[in-house]
């Protein structure tokens, strides 16, 4: 059976993963399949700072789908996440 490569992923990421036009968002993509087969992980911290973005996003004239629109895709990506408490050891695997 293949190890399963934990990659943590922090909000800055998360949102190169949401927003293909950010800089950096196709060598994150590339550096995440590299690692196949892989988990994505994050904080619970991570939802509500997705969902700030995506009202800060709605309120620009640059995007335009509507807020429910985006808040369904910031939900999928998030399915695609493992959300663990941030605790004390969530912080140190993260540093890691």
């Amino acid at each position: 059976m293949p190890t399963i490569n934990p990659l943590y992923l922090d909000t800055s990421a998360a949102i190169k993963l949401f927003l293909p036009d950010e800089k950096g968002s196709f060598e994150l993509k590339n550096f995440i399949e590299s690692k196949s087969p892989y988990s994505l992980l994050s904080s619970s911290l991570i939802k509500v700072e997705m969902y700030s973005i995506v009202r800060r996003i709605s309120r620009t004239q640059s995007v335009s789908f509507d807020i429910d629109y985006l808040k369904e895709v910031i939900s999928e990506l998030l399915s695609y996440i493992v959300i663990k408490p941030i605790t004390d050891k969530v912080i140190d695997d993260s540093i890691q």
